[in-house]
């Protein structure tokens, strides 16, 4: 999972910002909520904390 992680994460810091007209030139940072709920049994509570 790190690893995949890491690939992604290389791979869209690599890609050129497509922000058109007004938002190129005034947005400078973008602040994401994602409200997914995801329930795992306890057996993988350890294996994945952060859920």
């Amino acid at each position: 999972m790190a690893s995949i992680r890491e690939k992604a994460l290389v791979y869209a810091r690599s890609q050129k910002a497509d922000l058109p007209g007004p938002l190129g030139r005034l947005v400078r940072d973008w602040h994401i909520v994602d409200s997914t709920t995801v329930a795992l049994p306890r057996e993988l509570l350890e294996e994945y904390p952060g859920t």
